[in-house]
């Protein structure tokens, strides 16, 4: 079952009736629901999505089961290579781990704008609020859609401008065998609400983006592996990335050019892991975050990311005018 909710009032009835039990914790413009992580749900808990209009427009789904999870993976054509299997196979040797147990799966698509000058150099980037996404300039005067969620099929934009859907996705599974949390992280770039001779204009130069997976734990959770690898769209080869943060108590935060040369395609799928397991039995509990951070105008980004105190990803000031970032947070590493 799958259920949208717009609003805090129509997210707290529907809540409070299909997933009772669950810890709940405030973000911006909506409250998010987290399960205990070692629960395996087994189709118990409903699927929903939540659609927060705020700063930009986002629609993040929650997946308690793993059956929706599966399904949500399968359909996205984009991503065949980020298959259910993939997301538990093992990060160094490749082998599928049996014991692991799905504990809950997020997903979180927005909308970008970028434009250009006279020279194809992109100028601004922004996420999309809703109306801006409705908007009857964007899509030939189209009927408006009356659903909460965006119709990706309906939309053009201006021959100035390219707009893109990102995709991100955070995945927890727990191995009983030995006491360890698998994560994955996924992000894919799509041309969305462009002209259909525009499906080749790529959303970026050959720019420096950032993935990065983030816990906290006060360094009583260590990292025992990490892996990422990526492919740009029309086999136009694998995307190569630096390692800018390693810290095997903290977090890793992989750079990388989201398009693959000036002339080139854009990111169609990049996946990292990170394999985690408890050093202390202190009975506290922590998050893991998923980080995505997009900048422009071929500035760089080395040296210019840190992770902070709440271990946040945290832009140099000096960038942040050409850079903005979305994130994924999900409660339940016990330590």
């Amino acid at each position: 079952m799958m259920t949208t909710i717009n609003n805090k009032k129509s997210l707290n009835k529907t809540l409070k009736s299909i997933l009772f039990g669950l810890a709940a914790i405030i973000t911006t413009g909506a409250i998010v629901i987290l399960p205990t992580l070692y629960m395996a749900t087994d189709g118990q808990r409903d699927t929903f999505t939540i659609c927060s209009d705020d700063e930009y427009y986002s629609e993040t789904t929650y997946y308690y089961n793993e059956k929706d999870f599966n399904n949500h993976i399968k359909s996205q054509t984009n991503e065949a290579t980020t298959t259910p299997a993939t997301m538990r196979s093992n990060l160094t040797s490749g082998d599928t781990q049996s014991d692991d147990k799905f504990v809950v799966g997020v997903s979180k698509s927005v909308w970008v704008e970028e434009k250009y000058d006279e020279n194809g150099n992109t100028t601004d980037s922004r996420l999309l609020k809703k109306a801006e996404i409705d908007s009857p300039d964007n899509y030939n005067n189209n009927t408006l859609t009356t659903a909460a969620t965006v119709n990706n099929d309906k939309y053009y934009g201006p021959v100035t401008t390219a707009k893109h859907r990102l995709t991100i996705k955070l995945a927890v599974f727990y191995d009983d065998s030995d006491s360890q949390y698998d994560i994955t992280a996924t992000a894919s770039w799509k041309a969305e609400l462009v002209w259909g001779w525009e499906n080749d204009k790529s959303a970026e130069e050959d720019a420096d983006d950032v993935i990065a997976i983030t816990w906290g734990g006060d360094g009583n959770i260590e990292a025992v592996s990490d892996s990422i690898s990526g492919k740009y769209y029309e086999n136009a080869g694998d995307v190569q990335f630096a390692k800018e943060i390693s810290e095997s108590s903290m977090g890793f935060a992989w750079v990388f050019r989201e398009k693959s040369g000036f002339w080139g395609k854009e990111m169609e799928n990049a996946t990292a892991k990170v394999v985690l397991e408890s050093k202390s039995n202190l009975g506290e509990t922590t998050n893991v975050k998923m980080t995505y951070v997009h900048t422009y105008q071929r500035i760089s980004i080395i040296d210019k990311i840190e992770i902070g105190s709440d271990f946040n990803i945290i832009i140099d000031p000096t960038i942040e005018e050409y850079a903005w970032e979305i994130q994924l947070d999900i409660r339940g590493l016990n330590y």
